[in-house]
C-alpha cells in the first residue's frame, strides 16, 4: 500500500490524438518549471479549481452532462509531514461538498518583480473542512519527466 498522495498520479500519453488533431494541441497545458521558491509573504494567494462531484448534473437518459467547476482561493497553511504535499487554507467558507475536487488544478499568485504572476502549484489531492492538500507541482513534473522517460525507452 502507498503511504503517500504523491502515488495517487496518474498520467495519459495523449500524443497520438494531438498529432492526428492539432487544433487539440492548444488544450493541453504546457509545464515545463514549478513556481519559484520564496517566502509565504511572496503568495498573496492560490486559486484552485475542480469539479465537485455533487455539483455535476449527469443526464444519462438524454445523453447530456453539464459540468459545473469550481474556484476556491485559498492560502498557504502550513508543510505537511508529507514534504510532497502544502497545506492550504481556504480565505472564505466552502459553499459546496469538496468531494470530487481531487485531479483538480491549484495555481499559485507570486509578486515577481512588482508584478503579480501566476504558476501551476499542483494538483488537488484531498480537500474538507476548509482545506485543501495539493501535490507540489514539482513533484508533479518529476512523475511527468519520469514518465515520458519511461515511454521513451
Amino acid at each position: 500500500m502507498n503511504e503517500w498522495d504523491y502515488h495517487d498520479l496518474a498520467a495519459f500519453d495523449f500524443t497520438e490524438p494531438c498529432l492526428c488533431h492539432p487544433s487539440m494541441q492548444e488544450r493541453f497545458f504546457t509545464l515545463k518549471t514549478a513556481p519559484p521558491n520564496g517566502p509565504n509573504v511572496e503568495i498573496p494567494f492560490l486559486i484552485l479549481a475542480g469539479f465537485p462531484s455533487k455539483a455535476q448534473a449527469y443526464e444519462l437518459e438524454d445523453n447530456k452532462l453539464g459540468l459545473a467547476k469550481r474556484i476556491q482561493i485559498c492560502v498557504l497553511d502550513s508543510q505537511p509531514s508529507d514534504d510532497s504535499l502544502l497545506l492550504l487554507r481556504t480565505i472564505d467558507p466552502m459553499t459546496y461538498e469538496p468531494d470530487g475536487m481531487s485531479g483538480g488544478s491549484a495555481f499559485s499568485v507570486h509578486m515577481v518583480q512588482d508584478a503579480l504572476t501566476a504558476f501551476f502549484a499542483g494538483i488537488i489531492v484531498r480537500a474538507g473542512n476548509g482545506f485543501y492538500r495539493i501535490v507540489k507541482a514539482g513533484y508533479v513534473i518529476r512523475f511527468l519527466d519520469q514518465f515520458v522517460n519511461d515511454l521513451e525507452s
